[in-house]
């Protein structure tokens, strides 16, 4: 457990988030500190008030977090974006290739695997071959004493 709780403190300390010693604020006063002053009601765009109601809602979701917690999280939670966003395309134009190759049909490599018999198959056919030899060998010999005995 000593471990475990050095690398949580190691990765806070890495991505800036230690945590605070202050006294938590209640839900009421930390909904959403930026809904006040500055602009009216009207200089909002929508796109403005739809994150601001996407922020409030997370906000309330995660109480317990004060709104500098949020501004000190906010630089990790653009990195992690980021990269889910490179992930995100990167898997996009994997899957277009993928697409690209299908299109154009198997390569004469993916033929001849497709052509060439199963494992099991193989087994089966080998068994069978054998088989029929033997049953040469054993007429092949029946032949031979009858040939024998006429003489």
């Amino acid at each position: 457990y000593e471990q475990q709780r050095q690398v949580l403190i190691r990765v806070k300390q890495i991505f800036g988030l230690d945590d605070d010693p202050e006294p938590q604020p209640n839900a009421a006063s930390n909904a959403s500190p930026e809904q006040g002053g500055e602009q009216g009601p009207g200089q909002e765009d929508a796109a403005a008030s739809a994150g601001a109601d996407a922020a409030a809602s997370i906000r309330n979701r995660f109480p317990h977090i004060t709104a500098r917690q949020w501004e000190a999280r906010e630089p990790v939670r653009q990195l992690l974006e980021n990269i889910l966003t490179h992930q995100a395309e990167l898997c996009e134009g994997l899957r277009r290739a993928i697409l690209k190759d299908s299109l154009k049909g198997p390569s004469p490599f993916e033929r001849a695997a497709e052509i060439s018999p199963d494992y099991s198959e193989e087994l089966l056919k080998r068994r069978v071959q054998e088989s029929n030899l033997r049953e040469v060998r054993r007429l092949a010999n029946l032949l031979l004493k009858m040939k024998r005995a006429e003489r």
